[in-house]
């Protein structure tokens, strides 16, 4: 195939843009996204196929080198960051065999050939790297992984729009960096929300947990308990499968689910003998007493309230 001359220019841009765009993340549930695709499609077609690999490697580097500066990450961790551009080898291999040419849409197939063989690339290679730390099955690291190559697919179209004008004026691919800059910003927003999300479930834990010691403080055995069914909720939980979320309202059921005892007479909680019909039934109204301390809480703690309720209903 013919291969297109290396342009100094085309170079310098795809290494700046690379390098900036390396070091927006975008949280999402469960892992984390750099905007790269975009750029990476761009460089397909302004730079030598030969040199991509390295380019992307530069661009990493340049990247990851402000951490390194100010000692936020050792420079050793440089070698993974190094390897992590494994993926750019696989769209290198299969534009190589298609031909060195400028973009066109008649090889859409071509392109999204090349964005399966970057997965491909990038898959390998991370799940022997985990799987040598921990127990890890092929389909639990594609179905994480499947969310990041989602992520990647969906930048790709607008690197291709973008590869168009950059192959006649490589400086063009300079014109994704407003998209990078949205990107940054948006990611900074769902950083923030994510962080007041954190804060405020860390807040709703701490008074659940609070509520836990004050159950504990007016009857000894009954928060003994709680704590064992927290133990035994959570091994259960974990046992299902359940998300973490639904983790989380489990263990706060399991800790307050006799919140309401607080409101019985302590006569009737530490009555040493068998309780009476109507001492019976004044007890059996804790769950309900339970559901209406945690509704007038309100939020997370709310949401369990009707849990709490239902804890000593029949399960046929």
């Amino acid at each position: 195939p013919t291969e297109r001359g290396l342009s100094l220019v085309a170079l310098a841009s795809a290494v700046a843009a690379y390098a900036v765009t390396s070091r927006v993340e975008v949280e999402f549930p469960g892992f984390y996204a750099i905007p790269t695709e975009a750029i990476f499609v761009v460089m397909w077609f302004v730079l030598p196929l030969r040199a991509l690999p390295l380019a992307v490697c530069a661009g990493m580097l340049l990247g990851r080198l402000p951490d390194v500066v100010r000692g936020r990450m050792p420079p050793d961790r440089l070698a993974l960051t190094l390897a992590s551009c494994w993926y750019s080898v696989g769209p290198t291999l299969v534009l190589y065999l298609a031909g060195e040419r400028a973009p066109r849409w008649q090889d859409v197939p071509v392109y999204l050939a090349a964005i399966a063989a970057q997965c491909v690339f990038d898959l390998l290679p991370t799940f022997a790297l985990q799987r040598a730390a921990v127990p890890l099955s092929l389909e639990d690291d594609l179905r994480s992984a499947a969310l990041v190559y989602g992520f990647d697919l969906v930048l790709a179209p607008l690197g291709l729009l973008a590869a168009f004008p950059a192959a006649r004026h490589p400086a063009a691919l300079l014109l994704l960096m407003p998209m990078v800059l949205i990107v940054a910003h948006v990611g900074r927003e769902r950083q923030e929300k994510n962080d007041k999300v954190l804060e405020l479930k860390n807040a709703y834990q701490g008074t659940s947990y609070l509520l836990g010691d004050m159950i504990e403080a007016d009857d000894a055995y009954t928060g003994e308990h709680s704590r064992d069914v927290v133990e035994l909720v959570l091994a259960v939980s974990e046992r299902l499968g359940l998300d973490s979320a639904d983790q989380r309202m489990a263990e706060f059921t399991a800790l307050l689910h006799d919140v309401g005892k607080v409101r019985i007479p302590p006569d009737v909680i530490n009555k040493p003998g068998p309780l009476d019909a109507d001492e019976r039934a004044l007890m059996n109204t804790h769950t309900i007493l339970g559901q209406e301390m945690l509704e007038r809480a309100g939020g997370l703690l709310g949401q369990v309230g009707p849990l709490v309720r239902s804890c000593h209903e029949h399960w046929d």
